[in-house]
């Protein structure tokens, strides 16, 4: 049997020490992946030694303006080289993501065993369980317009995840969010993937995760009540093999969250007492 083909695209814009953290653990975890780097337009001049050190492929967006940029042209872009190509699959992954456990065979035969399960699933997210089960919000996160309270979006949004390039094909998808948005770009993509009948579901083996206390994006300081003297990458270390091993025995049904199972072990006296009482804080081992 053929080995099914997975494209990595990643996405970054201006972020060049995220990017380095992400693609090292591409290349630590999944080291024969076939990885695209999209980069939407950076000027960052970091970026480039970035670039050259990893030795991906670039491709470079026209950029854009707005909270996200030229993201989803740029999503599209990488989906249609993916499909034009030859490739079944296609993981997105942003900038400020890293993997946390090596994609093995275990991995991927339980994410395309998912797929054979259900014609109708067009994509699996590989990210732990952000919310507790019992304090999750209601499907779709965001209040809806009134006017689109009957249609069921995804839970979480579609910047992340495994998708069947062939499905997505299928019903004509589009990553690009066009005209003005009265809701938000991720929140339309998430209504138009529940008109078309999308499914999406969580896998019992997350492998990756973005990285906690996010601080710049698009060059907006995210944690305003921080002084200004913390402004490290806070990296998820790598799991053992006795994490993967609680993970994967977990009882049935109980989600992989992710303040249960990854942790930072390089994080100063100071970084505690910077970021005591943020809910984040608990994974600052």
């Amino acid at each position: 049997m053929t080995k099914p083909k997975i494209r990595v695209a990643t996405f970054s814009y201006n972020r060049p020490d995220h990017l380095a953290n992400c693609l090292t653990s591409l290349r630590d975890l999944w080291p024969d992946v076939d990885v695209v780097i999209y980069d939407d337009n950076s000027k960052h001049p970091g970026m480039e030694k970035v670039f050259q050190k990893f030795g991906a492929p670039v491709v470079v967006g026209k950029g854009g303006t707005g909270r996200h940029g030229g993201l989803y042209s740029n999503m599209q872009m990488a989906y249609e080289q993916a499909k034009a190509e030859g490739f079944e699959y296609l993981l997105t992954l942003q900038d400020d993501m890293l993997l946390v456990r090596p994609f093995d065979t275990g991995i991927e035969n339980e994410y395309l065993e998912r797929f054979a399960q259900d014609e109708r699933l067009t994509q699996i997210d590989p990210r732990f369980a952000k919310t507790p089960k019992e304090k999750s919000e209601p499907a779709g996160g965001n209040q809806q317009p009134k006017e689109q309270a009957t249609k069921q979006p995804f839970k979480d949004y579609l910047d992340v995840g495994l998708f069947h390039i062939g499905r997505l094909n299928s019903v004509g998808w589009s990553f690009v969010v066009e005209g003005s948005q009265i809701i938000s770009g991720e929140m339309t993509l998430s209504l138009k993937a529940a008109d078309l009948g999308m499914k999406k579901v969580a896998p019992r083996t997350p492998f990756v995760m973005h990285l906690p206390f996010p601080h710049l994006y698009r060059h907006r300081l995210r944690l305003p009540r921080l002084s200004g003297l913390s402004r490290k990458i806070f990296r998820s270390e790598y799991l053992t093999s006795e994490d993967i091993l609680n993970i994967d025995e977990r009882p049935q049904g109980q989600q992989a969250y992710w303040r249960n199972h990854l942790k930072i072990a390089d994080a100063t006296w100071f970084d505690r007492w910077l970021l005591a009482g943020r809910d984040d804080a608990k994974i600052l081992q």
